[in-house]
C-alpha cells in the first residue's frame, strides 16, 4: 500500500503513481498521446495531436491532409 495514497495500486493523482502508457506517439513533434487525449489518424497512417492540430496554420494543416489552395482564374 502506499504510503502517499494509502491504494494500491496507486491512485492515478498520487505522485508515487506510474506514468501512464503511451497509446500512440505523435508523428509530427513525437510526443506520447495518452489515454484520454485527443489525435487524428490520417489516411496514410500518420497520428497527429491534438496539439499539434491546434497550433498548425490552415495551409499547414491542409498539406498534412493533403490538400492544398488553388488560384481562381477567368476562362479566357
Amino acid at each position: 500500500m502506499c504510503s502517499l495514497c494509502h491504494v494500491n495500486p496507486c491512485h492515478p493523482g498520487c505522485p508515487n503513481a506510474p506514468e501512464p502508457r503511451a497509446v500512440h506517439t505523435c508523428d509530427r513533434c513525437g510526443d506520447p498521446i495518452l489515454p484520454g487525449d485527443k489525435f487524428i489518424e490520417e489516411p496514410d497512417g500518420d497520428i497527429l495531436c491534438e496539439w499539434c492540430l491546434d497550433n498548425m496554420t490552415t495551409n499547414e494543416l491542409l498539406n498534412e491532409l493533403g490538400f492544398s489552395f488553388q488560384t481562381a482564374e477567368v476562362d479566357a
